[in-house]
């Protein structure tokens, strides 16, 4: 009789956890998507191909349901041991006849339901990845279409390997991770861009260091544009071109203690290198961090190393909150660089020819 009794207490349990579980799984939904409806209002963020901010809001809320749901589960399943081997130990010291069939029952229980439990574990790693893919895939593209004009985004794509190896020196050995790229226009200025690192190549006393880890940038401009390399001095891995160039001299000492310029021409770096232009470029390294700007068959390419800050501000964390606006404003300042460089290198000024 005791024995029914102890059984019964696990497996009521068990239930009664299943049913919190669900319980606490569930999301006031209706609340949330007002709340998005009223925040798409405010930002003036329209639609991308029939899609809306809170459709794609409304998929990421589905997604972090299925999510906790995963969550619960492997929390009861959890707990259900716990009580098992509770209650174990418990008829064990009072001497509940016939213990030793609980803990078969709770042998076969187990067993049995460890299968579960990793499928649910799989799911959850499942959903915290479609969780990111999504927003890249659905929100990013919104948003950016509603700034710039012909927009393309692709989380996993770059910038090809060829104009990276141009612009920085990387063994051709040394494979390239490059992601995020997005093309477009800007006031009548093409661009495109993406984040990149070379493998990680070896480990420090504050961590795992990538030898190179930033941003591209590409604009092109109206004509054709002659070879100028503009470097800050302390840049890593400058391209090996920068040496068989002709090194150049401004008057600006400042200046040149801050970048090394290199051309096929002086003429051609002393027509591109404005006092105005060299303030920027000032600016922009004690902003951004060391770079590179290269003038080159018609396009303008900018890059940013960025040491051991992996290009990330774009993925989401399931576990935290979404909101609505601080997400569209994240999105915008991590793209307004592009509207930076555009507006203050005043890329269609530069109609150098080549001969």
């Amino acid at each position: 009789m005791r024995d029914i009794l102890v059984f019964s207490l696990i497996i009521g349990s068990v239930i009664i956890g299943g049913i919190l579980g669900v319980k606490i799984a569930k999301v006031g939904e209706k609340d949330k998507l007002n709340k998005l409806r009223n925040a798409e209002l405010m930002s003036g963020i329209g639609m991308l191909n029939n899609i809306t901010i809170t459709d794609i809001f409304a998929e990421l809320e589905q997604i972090k349901i299925k999510h906790k749901k995963c969550e619960n589960g492997q929390r009861i399943i959890f707990w259900s041991y716990v009580i098992f081997l509770i209650v174990f130990v418990i008829s064990y010291r009072i001497n509940v006849q016939r213990s030793y069939f609980i803990f078969f029952v709770m042998f076969i229980y187990a067993f049995s339901i460890e299968n579960v439990r990793k499928n649910l574990e799989n799911e959850e790693k499942y959903q915290v990845i479609l969780y990111k893919n999504k927003y890249k895939d659905n929100f990013i593209p919104l948003v950016l279409g509603n700034v710039y004009e012909d927009i393309k985004y692709d989380r996993t794509s770059g910038i090809g390997d060829d104009k990276i190896r141009h612009l920085i020196q990387i063994s051709k050995a040394e494979p390239i991770l490059s992601k995020d790229y997005f093309e477009g226009k800007y006031k009548g200025v093409r661009f495109c861009q993406c984040t990149m690192k070379t493998k990680l190549s070896y480990v420090g006393v504050y961590g795992e260091f990538a030898d190179y880890c930033g941003r591209i940038f590409m604009f092109e401009t109206q004509k054709v544009v002659n070879e100028v390399y503009i470097y800050s001095k302390h840049f890593r891995n400058k391209p090996n071109a920068i040496k068989m160039l002709g090194r150049v001299e401004t008057e600006d000492i400042d200046f040149n203690n801050a970048f090394d310029v290199s051309a096929k021409k002086s003429e051609d770096a002393f027509y591109i290198l404005t006092p105005h232009l060299m303030d920027v470029l000032m600016d922009l390294a004690r902003k951004y961090g060391t770079m590179g700007v290269l003038y080159r068959n018609g396009f303008v390419y900018v890059v940013f190393n960025q040491l051991n800050e992996v290009a990330s501000d774009m993925d989401v964390n399931i576990f935290k909150p979404l909101d609505y606006l601080t997400e569209v404003s994240k999105v915008k300042n991590f793209f307004r660089l592009i509207d930076v460089l555009i507006e203050e290198l005043s890329l269609k000024l530069y109609t150098i020819e080549e001969d």
